[in-house]
């Protein structure tokens, strides 16, 4: 009996999205509105769901996510320990309006790979303390 093919158990899975393909999708997302005059919390919510969208759009040859720019998307929740993480990085005394959408977008990618790198850290350190080797 074949044992069918899983996405999961693949060994070539697909590369992730670069910084630049995800700065584009944050920047596709907040350029489709008066970004400056939202919270902090509606930017960083914006951003992480332009984020997830692109990760689970597929690639086009090009390496940036296919074709969806016209239509606005969803922010992700505010619960959602990502926007937490990025809105304190927008915290107060930043000044991010006075900057590019460029600069913005770049700067909130910078920050959620860090905030994922600390959750994946934190997880695998946890995983160490509970599981200890034998």
């Amino acid at each position: 009996m074949a044992i069918p093919h899983e996405a999961a158990a693949s060994p070539r899975q697909a590369l992730p999205l670069s910084p630049q393909a995800l700065a584009d999708a944050v920047q596709d997302a907040l350029g489709a509105c008066a970004w400056r005059s939202l919270t902090a919390t509606a930017v960083a919510a914006l951003a992480v769901g332009a984020v997830d969208h692109a990760r689970a759009l597929p690639k086009v040859s090009t390496g940036r996510p296919g074709p969806s720019r016209s239509r606005l998307l969803r922010p992700a929740s505010r619960d959602d320990e990502r926007v937490g993480a990025l809105v304190f990085d927008l915290g107060p005394g930043r000044r991010w309006r006075g900057l590019t959408l460029r600069e913005v977008a770049r700067r909130l990618i910078l920050a959620l790979s860090a905030a994922e790198e600390r959750s994946l850290w934190f997880d695998l350190e946890l995983t160490w303390l509970l599981d200890p080797p034998a």
